[in-house]
């Protein structure tokens, strides 16, 4: 049930607006994959307990105020999101379907009563800076501009005709991420080897969120490994879910009493 008069703040917990609104993972999976692993945990050791909205901003990776703004559009709040520029912009001149990189068109989705966030995000995610945009909706999404504008997007809008809004969008850069690459053996743990990424020492449920956003991003490939610093025991399912296993290959005491284990994670299917 969603409270209409619950305006969420970024340093309210990302369970509590789960609560609020029944609907609101859904809407954050269609933002960014990385969300549907946590759609299953709940309140369990790796869930969301203590799990910030600026801290699921960063793996959505949208600017904390945009990504807010994204929660409380979903329950009628009086946050007010970005109407994208009100002026027509340069670099609109010379954008066409022909010279745009990504060209969508909404309204038959939405005409069959479905949401379009999640093809809207699954063709803008993607895409590097100076990257143009044309995408047609039957009304002007300024949630959608708001949360996109979190991304790196600039945003304008012109209405063609009564239900027929084409939306312009240009990136001007591209939210950096927390996942930490390592090009070289972990001091005091060269038995270990090298590692695609590194999770030690961060707060559940961010290891496996990492993760898990990694392996959706466009450049992984069929292998991945991982260092991390606790047995991944709720790893398997999630992995299973999207065509991937994984095994443990080494382990080393952390100098803390327990274990870090190297993964390598491999990709069974699409």
């Amino acid at each position: 049930m969603v409270d209409k008069k619950r305006v969420f703040q970024q340093g309210d917990k990302l369970d509590e607006a789960l609560k609020w609104d029944s609907n609101l993972i859904n809407r954050l999976i269609m933002l960014n994959p990385v969300f549907t692993g946590l759609k299953k945990l709940g309140k369990s050791e790796e869930g969301l307990e203590g799990l910030t909205l600026v801290a699921a901003a960063q793996l959505a990776e949208v600017a904390p105020d945009a990504f807010v703004s994204f929660v409380n559009c979903g329950n009628d709040s009086n946050t007010a999101p970005d109407k994208g520029e009100t002026s027509r912009p340069q670099w609109i001149d010379g954008l066409t379907e022909e010279t745009a990189e990504v060209v969508l068109d909404v309204r038959p989705i939405v005409k069959n009563g479905d949401d379009p966030l999640g093809r809207i995000m699954e063709a803008l995610r993607p895409l590097n800076p100076e990257s143009r945009v044309v995408l047609d909706a039957p009304f002007d999404p300024a949630p959608l501009k708001s949360v996109l504008g979190g991304m790196g997007f600039k945003s304008f809008a012109e209405q063609i005709s009564a239900e027929h809004w084409r939306i312009y969008f240009r990136r001007e850069y591209v939210m950096q991420n927390d996942v930490k690459k390592i090009d070289k053996d972990i001091s005091g743990h060269a038995s270990l080897g090298t590692a695609d990424i590194d999770v030690r020492g961060l707060e559940p449920p961010q290891p496996l969120v990492t993760i898990l956003k990694r392996l959706h991003s466009a450049d992984v490939g069929d292998e991945l490994t991982v260092l991390i610093h606790r047995e991944p025991i709720y790893l398997a399912p999630e992995l299973n879910d999207i065509g991937w296993t994984f095994e443990v290959e080494a382990s080393a005491p952390d100098g803390k009493g327990g274990e870090e284990f190297f993964l390598r994670l491999r990709k069974e299917y699409n």
